[in-house]
């Protein structure tokens, strides 16, 4: 579960992200990213979705986070790439 709630598995702390935005399921050997009735929505690579297959290098947008999404042979990941400062691409 991605949100706000410290209950997440990984906490978005900004006033943008719902309390439980959104999570992550592992269908088969599918990732599939799913809104949970978040506020402001969840995107994919810019799209807004309710749910949406992940595919390796996937940007999510929750809130003001960028997450990129990875996998590898073991395991997959999510990275913050939000930019840090104003001189960095939104």
């Amino acid at each position: 579960m991605l949100g706000r709630d410290r209950g997440c598995d990984a906490i978005l702390d900004d006033p943008t992200v719902s309390r439980f935005h959104a999570e992550v399921l592992l269908i088969g050997d599918r990732y599939v990213l799913a809104d949970v009735g978040s506020l402001n929505g969840t995107y994919v690579n810019g799209r807004p979705v309710d749910r949406a297959e992940l595919a390796d290098g996937d940007v999510v947008w929750i809130g003001n986070f960028h997450l990129r999404f990875h996998l590898t042979s073991q395991h997959q990941s999510i990275q913050d790439t939000s930019p840090r400062d104003a001189d960095q691409e939104r």
